[in-house]
């Protein structure tokens, strides 16, 4: 641990929050921790030198801590008992680890969190695969579902949940084992009745921006399964963490090609794969199927000879309903041709296929496009 930097912990205590902080001078522990209290909400600068300032909000939770600074006037308290981050205390954008694990919320309401890509999660090449791409972006989404204390309706007296109707991802370069990717998200009112939530991943080393993603949610009833309308009061309830104006993850060319419609497969598959099914492992906490799933179960109906020599640069599903624990699913793929039978490509060298998958009762559960390029040697 750095020279006298500081060891904190917190705890809730009554409507107090306490500081208990030990910290550490010349390499050395010092042994007697001092207790501060303090009401939530309120910003406190800490002694003995060198100062620190801790945020605490409503909750009781600390929200920043920083080292060497003088006291400031109080953050402003906003809604759910959370703040907006001062520009001091943002997490500047550089290749360390300090701030691993300990995602913020930026002042224009975006999420940003840090992930070094680990040895489980590359494969033969020594790059991430997209399902574990994917999985990073819904950590991401969760954690600052997490930290803002809103947004994923569980809980609700009213059995509300937010479930995704649409996801597309585009990825530029994979990531290799030991990178440091950094990880920003945020959410924006869409139509009357849907959330877009977007997400960007950065190479932190190079600085370049590696990995797009945009998602369409709506509000389910978890009982009924209906979708539900999202009522001015609901509206109210999440418009505080929203991007004000909405902001787009994709540049325009790219917006337009992820929501262009996807064709239907209907008896002309020219590959499929029959036998799937959910294991106990593929659920989420809410004992639905974990939306990464779906991906894995789209792509595995290409071969394996050419999902070997190539890699997906775009996705795009349209998920169309659950699937149960005891469903027998079937993943059918074929080439995606043009009005006049001509095989279509962007590139010379992308392979476009669309895709579906069904139930044992032939109910669509999903469709896709995806994109592939060669694997570069």
């Amino acid at each position: 641990m750095a020279t006298r930097s500081a060891l904190i912990q917190q705890r809730a205590c009554g409507s107090l929050g306490a500081l208990e902080a030990t910290w550490w001078k010349n390499e050395q522990l010092v042994e007697k921790p001092f207790k501060l209290g303090l009401m939530r909400g309120s910003s406190l600068q800490c002694r003995p030198r060198p100062a620190m300032k801790a945020l605490i909000s409503s909750s009781g939770e600390v929200r920043a801590v920083k080292e060497g600074t003088l006291a400031e006037p109080p953050v402003e308290e906003l809604q759910n008992g959370a703040h907006s981050v001062p520009a001091a205390l943002r997490v500047a954008s550089t290749p360390s680890n300090e701030h691993i694990g300990y995602g913020f919320v930026d002042e224009k309401n975006f999420y940003r969190e840090r992930f070094v890509v680990r040895f489980s999660e590359v494969g033969s090449r020594g790059t991430m695969s997209l399902e574990m791409l994917a999985s990073l972006l819904q950590e991401a989404a969760c954690n600052h579902v997490v930290k803002i204390g809103y947004g994923a309706f569980a809980g609700r007296s009213d059995r509300l949940i937010t479930v995704t109707t649409r996801m597309h991802i585009e990825v530029d370069r994979y990531p290799a084992w030991q990178d440091l990717l950094e990880i920003d998200t945020w959410y924006c009112t869409e139509r009357r009745n849907s959330v877009r939530r977007d997400w960007t991943v950065k190479d932190v080393k190079s600085g370049e921006i590696i990995a797009f993603a945009t998602s369409t949610w709506v509000i389910m009833n978890m009982d009924t399964k209906a979708i539900q309308r999202i009522t001015d009061a609901i509206r109210d309830e999440f418009a505080p963490w929203a991007r004000d104006p909405p902001k787009w993850a994709l540049s325009e060319d790219r917006i337009k090609t992820s929501s262009e419609r996807i064709p239907k497969i209907n008896g002309d598959a020219e590959f499929y794969k029959t036998g799937l099914y959910p294991t106990e492992r593929d659920l989420d906490m809410n004992q639905h199927v974990n939306n990464v799933k779906y991906i894995s179960w789209t792509i595995e109906s290409l071969p394996l000879e050419f999902r070997e020599t190539h890699m997906i640069h775009k996705i795009a599903l349209e998920y169309r309903r659950e699937v149960q624990k005891n469903d027998t699913l079937e993943s059918r793929a074929k080439k995606e041709l043009l009005n006049d039978g001509a095989l279509l490509a962007g590139d010379t060298h992308e392979e476009h296929y669309i895709h579906v998958i069904r139930n044992q009762d032939g109910q669509e559960i999903n469709k896709g496009r995806t994109i592939w390029t060669p694997v570069q040697k």
